[in-house]
C-alpha cells in the first residue's frame, strides 16, 4: 500500500514539474518552440489511454518476438 501510495504521487509528482517547464518554454519562447511542443501535446493527447497502452504494448512485443 505504501509503494503504491509512492509510486503514484512520484508519478503525479513528475508529470507537474514536466509539465510546467515544457509551459514556461513555449509562454516565454514563443514561436516554433510553442508550435512544435503543442503539436505534441495535441498528438499525445488525441489517442486514448487504453488505446494508447495498447498500441505500446503490441509494438514491444513484436520487436522482441
Amino acid at each position: 500500500s505504501r509503494i503504491s501510495l509512492f509510486i503514484g504521487i512520484s508519478t503525479i509528482g513528475l508529470a507537474i514539474i514536466i509539465g510546467t517547464i515544457l509551459g514556461a518554454v513555449a509562454g516565454y519562447t514563443g514561436g516554433w518552440w510553442n508550435f512544435g511542443i503543442m503539436r505534441v501535446m495535441d498528438v499525445f493527447m488525441s489517442f486514448p489511454t487504453l488505446r494508447l497502452s495498447c498500441m505500446l504494448l503490441h509494438f514491444r512485443l513484436s520487436v522482441f518476438t
